[in-house]
């Protein structure tokens, strides 16, 4: 009995050794190179760099813009995280509080970047232009270094988002009466990014159909659509009242939301999704970066 038992462990032994190499070979991505763990790290960094200096701007300045696309990196930060948990890497942002970093450089790049910006708001708005170029810069360098589908998915949904940034810092200078003049791009490259860019600023960006803008890009609007309209009977804040998180949630989704604004004093249409947009992204509903379509707001959860 003893040496039927033994025979099959070996036997068991025997297949598990044929079988483990198969098993390990379906594993779908093998070990990265140094660089490209180089590069996943590092562009973690950078993208919170851009996330905490505009938070800071925000809380100097108080432009709304700040505050809105702050938030879209942290949505960048978290496409790359997702990179970091899947290839097991450290994150260089644990244990980090805002304005501090792993990579030296990049803690010198903040104190840099906040200086340039302490002056006055256009100096801030002009960083921020600044800090696209520079991820975008530097994004690229990576994403030539790998030939990882996943890796190469990540980062070009992070240049996709620097560059609508961009147009819209950009923009908001133009407003204020600044042309912007490229830091880190190529005048080719900038002039082929900006070229859509015009004196109207955010709202020529942001009247565009349901499905061309972002969330980012509505919400630019829909604060001070917010302020015109919505303060005199709901107040300022968002945390208590009829906007706060708990009270808006009973509405369940976006679109029973949407219809809600859309009772309410507006212009139309276009400012109803900007209201709605600004809700949605400071109640964290919904990613900066994603594209808003007004036949799907009906799977926006406003969950609690």
């Amino acid at each position: 009995m003893l040496k039927s038992i033994s025979f099959l462990l070996l036997i068991i032994a025997v297949i598990a050794m044929v079988l483990l190499p198969a098993c390990s070979s379906k594993i779908p991505d093998a070990e990265l190179t140094d660089v490209e763990k180089e590069g996943i790290q590092y562009i973690y960094e950078v993208e919170k760099v851009a996330r905490d200096v505009y938070q800071y701007f925000y809380e100097k300045w108080e432009t709304p813009v700040q505050n809105i696309i702050s938030g879209s990196e942290q949505s960048h930060m978290d496409i790359l995280k997702e990179l970091i948990d899947k290839y097991n890497l450290d994150d260089p942002a644990e244990g980090k509080d805002n304005g501090e970093f792993s990579n030296s450089d990049l803690q010198q790049l903040y104190f840099d970047l906040i200086g340039f910006g302490l002056s006055s708001e256009i100096d801030a708005l002009s960083t921020a232009a600044m800090i696209e170029e520079y991820d975008i810069v530097e994004i690229r360098k990576y994403v030539n270094n790998t030939d990882r589908d996943d890796i190469i998915s990540g980062y070009n949904r992070l240049v996709e988002g620097s560059e609508s940034h961009l147009q819209i810092f950009v923009a908001q200078l133009k407003d204020k009466g600044v042309e912007y003049q490229p830091q880190h791009l190529s005048q080719q490259d900038y002039n082929q990014i900006i070229v859509t860019v015009t004196t109207e600023t955010t709202a020529t960006i942001t009247k565009s159909t349901s499905t061309g803008a972002t969330f980012s890009e509505l919400a630019l609007n829909g604060e001070q659509a917010y302020s015109n309209n919505c303060f005199n009977c709901h107040g300022n804040s968002l945390s208590t009242g009829p906007t706060s998180y708990i009270t808006l949630s009973k509405y369940q989704n976006a679109q029973n939301l949407l219809e809600k604004i859309s009772k309410m004093p507006n212009s139309g249409e276009l400012e109803q999704w900007e209201v709605l947009s600004y809700l949605l992204l400071e109640h964290e509903w919904v990613s900066g970066d994603a594209i808003f379509n007004v036949d799907t707001l009906s799977q926006i959860s406003l969950s609690q």
